[in-house]
Protein backbone atom coordinates (compact mmCIF):
# COMPACT_ATOMS: atom_id res chain seq x y z
CA UNK A 1 0.00 0.00 0.00
CA UNK A 2 1.09 3.55 -0.68
CA UNK A 3 0.33 6.33 1.75
CA UNK A 4 -0.24 9.61 -0.08
CA UNK A 5 0.03 12.92 1.72
CA UNK A 6 -1.36 16.03 0.08
CA UNK A 7 0.50 19.27 0.66
CA UNK A 8 0.20 22.76 -0.68
CA UNK A 9 2.51 25.57 -1.60
CA UNK A 10 1.57 29.07 -2.54
CA UNK A 11 4.25 30.98 -4.39
CA UNK A 12 3.91 34.68 -3.89
CA UNK A 13 5.14 36.99 -6.60
CA UNK A 14 4.46 40.70 -6.64
CA UNK A 15 6.14 43.59 -8.41
CA UNK A 16 5.28 47.13 -7.42
CA UNK A 17 6.69 49.69 -9.81
CA UNK A 18 7.89 52.82 -8.07
CA UNK A 19 7.10 51.50 -4.60
CA UNK A 20 9.07 53.40 -2.01
CA UNK A 21 8.04 51.16 0.86
CA UNK A 22 5.87 53.88 2.41
CA UNK A 23 2.92 51.72 3.35
CA UNK A 24 0.09 50.97 1.00
CA UNK A 25 -2.17 48.02 0.70
CA UNK A 26 -0.71 44.64 1.51
CA UNK A 27 -2.02 41.65 -0.43
CA UNK A 28 -4.20 39.25 1.53
CA UNK A 29 -2.69 35.93 2.50
CA UNK A 30 -3.76 33.34 -0.10
CA UNK A 31 -4.43 29.75 0.92
CA UNK A 32 -4.77 26.48 -0.95
CA UNK A 33 -6.78 23.60 0.50
CA UNK A 34 -6.44 20.10 -0.97
CA UNK A 35 -9.14 17.48 -0.59
CA UNK A 36 -8.74 14.76 0.45
CA UNK A 37 -5.74 15.67 2.60
CA UNK A 38 -4.55 12.07 3.02
CA UNK A 39 -5.42 8.75 1.36
CA UNK A 40 -4.14 5.19 1.32
CA UNK A 41 -3.97 3.53 -2.09
CA UNK A 42 -2.73 0.25 -3.51
CA UNK A 43 -0.16 0.26 -6.31
CA UNK A 44 -1.43 1.92 -9.50
CA UNK A 45 -4.79 2.92 -7.97
CA UNK A 46 -6.17 6.37 -8.76
CA UNK A 47 -7.54 9.18 -6.60
CA UNK A 48 -9.17 12.45 -7.66
CA UNK A 49 -7.80 15.42 -5.73
CA UNK A 50 -9.43 18.84 -5.65
CA UNK A 51 -7.86 22.15 -4.73
CA UNK A 52 -9.63 25.23 -3.45
CA UNK A 53 -7.81 28.57 -3.61
CA UNK A 54 -8.86 31.55 -1.49
CA UNK A 55 -7.43 35.02 -1.07
CA UNK A 56 -6.77 35.57 -4.79
CA UNK A 57 -9.01 35.65 -7.84
CA UNK A 58 -7.32 32.78 -9.70
CA UNK A 59 -8.49 29.28 -8.81
CA UNK A 60 -5.90 27.54 -10.98
CA UNK A 61 -3.25 25.28 -9.49
CA UNK A 62 -0.36 23.28 -10.86
CA UNK A 63 -0.24 19.72 -9.55
CA UNK A 64 2.84 17.58 -8.93
CA UNK A 65 3.58 14.21 -7.34
CA UNK A 66 6.96 13.08 -6.05
CA UNK A 67 6.58 9.38 -6.98
CA UNK A 68 3.26 8.75 -8.75
CA UNK A 69 1.73 10.80 -11.52
CA UNK A 70 -1.01 13.42 -11.51
CA UNK A 71 -2.89 15.13 -14.32
CA UNK A 72 -3.51 18.86 -14.63
CA UNK A 73 -7.06 18.13 -13.41
CA UNK A 74 -5.85 16.49 -10.17
CA UNK A 75 -6.30 12.80 -11.09
CA UNK A 76 -3.52 10.98 -9.25
CA UNK A 77 -2.14 7.52 -10.06
CA UNK A 78 -0.12 5.79 -7.35
CA UNK A 79 3.26 4.36 -8.35
CA UNK A 80 3.55 0.62 -9.07
CA UNK A 81 5.82 0.20 -6.05
CA UNK A 82 6.96 2.20 -3.05
CA UNK A 83 5.65 3.16 0.33
CA UNK A 84 4.69 6.82 0.11
CA UNK A 85 4.19 9.87 -2.03
CA UNK A 86 3.50 13.56 -1.67
CA UNK A 87 1.03 15.41 -3.90
CA UNK A 88 1.48 19.17 -4.14
CA UNK A 89 -0.80 21.89 -5.52
CA UNK A 90 0.92 25.16 -6.43
CA UNK A 91 -0.94 28.42 -6.87
CA UNK A 92 0.68 31.58 -8.15
CA UNK A 93 -0.25 35.16 -7.39
CA UNK A 94 -0.37 37.26 -10.54
CA UNK A 95 2.34 39.87 -10.98
CA UNK A 96 1.16 43.45 -10.43
CA UNK A 97 2.72 46.64 -11.67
Amino acid sequence: MNSVKATFLVLLAAFFAGCGGAGGNSPSQPTVTISPSSVTLYASQTQQFQASVSGISSQSVTWSASAGSITSGGLYTAPASGSGDTVTALSFLPLHK
